[in-house]
């Protein structure tokens, strides 16, 4: 429901409500008013300006997407590194749309409408992952010649099973918490200008957009239509921000004015001794505004706030390909770090048009986004697990004035379609390089291009089938962190246990990547089968106490933990890595410059030496190999499809040439002085956030 209020048996609450409902909200009789009828008035919500406008900025969006796509180059490089040549900005506007799409606006929004300055967490945390990604993982990458964060571990361990997993599971997650996400989120936000619309209808414009834009361009594309669509989002959250605050004549009287939104249905309910179980799910939490909770709250608990989301943000911010895509396409290590420092400057300011907004929305809207009764909420939404998805629709169009709401609207949109193009990217590059290479060995250029757009429309028409999924979920940030929080941590562990601990073997990542995902899955599955609990029905769900009160962000520390205990447990028993096979693979070796001997090549030497001792015909290195296919590139005009040069598409990639393509920024050395300056902005930052965190406790 739209407040998870269980704490009935507090009497510290129980007198705060009491307090608060004998002065402001129990009044000798209270008549419900009737629900606003925004579908019905949906032609008068954009004036004619509004969608000009919006147009203008939808027309600018595919220019710029049809102007990078088709201006530099056409390359493997290029397409898929953008020739190791980007900037720190276009990095940190990749990184910014990438994570904030529409999901946000409408996820952190509604989240905060029900719980309060606590939504604001998830946002603030990633602030500080984000020195992490700069300052730990990038300089391990970048020095490691990786092409993609998975072939960090394939270097790291060895083997193709490690590789093959992750993989599996990245593409997985891609179509079950992104793009599915962010379709739905699309829909939400239009739903309020169609009568009963269809959501696979929709939404399909966006996806189709975002395919093409991928396909035709790749990571240029995406990095550089990102840095256009950047100012119009500035633009649009300037406004959503400024007409939230000046709302209100003062901070203490939204303050107020938020305590005081309880839906009707609670304020007729409330005191009587008729009183239903849904009466105290409309009335907000006293710890609203506190970001830091106790720690066994239903919401966010501070153990999980502190640890929980911060492991779940590492696999996001540091290990998934999609965040980390572009900056792996930075032309120096100094390129990197500066466009995380602006990213993290970025998500700090997303208390004013994410969090805000949901907060006002529900003073606005209290009786549709605040919503404590299931039929009132099925009648609004379609919902009967709350309405807080319609927090950041419906407050655009009540706070913004005509003539400006296409420009919110339009950031909305293109935050998510920029959002989809990196999801669909990052995936099409994963399957491309991580699954489909390994398994295929040498293949031309052309056949990896087609390859990766195959898989960019396969992605989305799996997407466009979970989606259903995605609609019984009563919040998508919680979906999100629900999921990532159960599947996501063993990979972080993995990651972090093969960048600080030397002994780590490939045996040991591999079973604990196996051991969590089989307590993840039970986990998810279990709490899936039951279903969701609708707010005020606790008792009558019989979920099992196990599920009811150990939060899914204790259960991802609880699984980080045990996951990183048994690879250190088994890498002290086990036989130890050579020094000369972690040369600029783990954090402390990073900027050795001593010749690496990949793990691999041990086995391929062994294999070569047993082949020859069996006197059987030696094949060919697939490092060197240079069988060309005869008719891999009959029709020049696939070339043109697959945005490759006519003399290039037909040459076969070795991945002695992957290592070339990422060898011109390996060099993580920096300038002393340009290493003071971004140390001494991560520094300043680490000190904003705390004071944040202080301040919002």
């Amino acid at each position: 429901m739209s407040t998870n209020f269980t704490a009935k048996d507090d009497d510290d609450d129980l007198d705060y409500i009491e307090n608060l409902g004998t002065t402001t909200l129990r009044t000798a009789k209270v008549t419900p008013k009737p629900l606003i009828s925004f579908k019905a008035s949906a032609k008068y919500i954009l004036g004619y300006n509004d969608l000009g406008l919006f147009l203008m900025a939808v027309i600018f969006t595919v220019l710029c997407s049809l102007i990078v796509s088709f201006s530099a180059k056409r390359s493997v490089s290029g397409y898929y590194f953008v020739n190791k040549n980007i900037g720190f900005f276009p990095i940190a506007c990749s990184m910014i749309m990438a994570n904030i799409g529409s999901a946000h606006f409408v996820g952190i929004a509604g989240l905060s409408s029900r719980i309060g300055l606590a939504g604001y967490a998830y946002e603030l945390n990633s602030t500080l992952v984000f020195i992490v990604l700069g300052w730990v993982f990038l300089p391990v990458y970048i020095a490691s010649g990786s092409v993609t964060t998975i072939d960090y571990l394939k270097k790291r361990y060895g083997g193709r099973r490690i590789e093959f997993y992750v993989s599996v599971l990245s593409l997985s997650l891609i179509v079950f918490t992104k793009i599915s996400v962010e379709l739905y989120s699309l829909y939400k936000v239009l739903e309020i200008f169609f009568l009963n619309p269809d959501p696979h209808l929709i939404s399909s414009p966006f996806l189709l957009w975002a395919v093409l834009v991928t396909c035709s361009g790749g990571l240029r594309a995406v990095v550089y239509t990102s840095t256009a669509l950047f100012f119009i989002v500035l633009v649009g959250g300037g406004f959503i921000s400024y007409y939230c605050m000046t709302a209100f004549e003062s901070f203490d009287l939204l303050k107020d004015k938020f305590f005081q939104s309880w839906p009707n249905t609670t304020k007729i309910t409330f005191g009587q001794s008729s009183s239903n179980n849904y009466t105290f799910c409309g009335i907000p939490q006293p710890s609203s505004w506190n970001i830091i909770r106790e720690y066994n709250s239903n919401d966010v608990p501070w153990p999980g706030m502190v640890f929980g989301i911060t492991i779940s943000a590492i696999w996001y911010f540091c290990c998934d390909q999609m965040i980390v895509q572009s900056a792996l396409g930075a032309s120096s290590i100094v390129q990197a770090k500066s466009a995380c420092i602006i990213a993290g400057y970025v998500k700090m300011l997303t208390l004013l048009f994410l969090v805000m907004p949901g907060i006002v929305a529900r003073i606005f809207y209290t009786d549709e986004v605040a919503c404590a009764d299931p039929e009132v909420c099925q009648n609004v939404c379609h919902s009967k697990y709350g309405c807080t998805a319609l927090a950041f629709p419906l407050l655009f169009l009540q706070i913004v004035p005509q003539n400006y709401r296409g420009v919110v609207l339009a950031t909305v949109l293109l935050c998510g379609v920029t959002s989809l193009t990196a999801s669909l990217n990052s995936g099409g590059t994963i399957f491309a390089f991580n699954v489909y290479k390994n398994i295929r060995g040498n293949v031309s250029a052309m056949e990896l291009m087609i390859v990766t757009k195959l898989a960019v429309m396969v992605l989305a028409i799996f997407s466009m089938s979970a989606l259903s999924v995605i609609q019984t979920t009563p919040s998508v940030t919680i979906y999100v962190q629900e999921v990532t929080s159960t599947l996501a941590p063993p990979i972080a562990a993995v990651y972090l246990c093969g960048m600080f601990w030397d002994r780590t073997t490939e045996m040991a990542a591999f079973r604990s990547l196996l051991l969590g995902l089989c307590l993840g899955l039970f986990r998810l599955i279990w709490h899936s089968s039951l279903g969701n609990v609708v707010c005020g029905e606790e008792n009558q769900a019989k979920v099992p106490h196990i599920l009811s009160r150990f939060h899914f962000l204790h259960f991802g520390i609880f699984l980080f933990v045990i996951c990183v205990s048994y690879m250190i447990i088994s890498g002290i028993f086990s036989e130890p890595i050579g020094l000369v096979h972690l040369y600029r693979l783990t954090f402390w070796l990073r900027y050795s410059k001593l010749d690496r001997v990949d793990i691999d090549e041990l086995d391929k030497a062994y294999d070569k030496l047993l082949n020859k001792s069996k006197g059987t015909s030696e094949t060919q290195d697939s490092e060197t190999s240079t069988i060309m296919e005869p008719n891999a590139f009959r029709f020049p005009i696939l070339g043109n499809l697959c945005c490759l040069e006519t003399d290039t598409a037909s040459h076969i990639i070795t991945n002695n040439e992957l290592r070339e393509m990422v060898k011109p920024n390996s060099n993580i050395d920096e300038p002393e002085r340009y290493s003071k300056t971004l140390n001494l902005h991560a520094i300043l930052m680490l000190l904003l956030s705390v004071l944040l965190w202080g301040y919002l406790s």
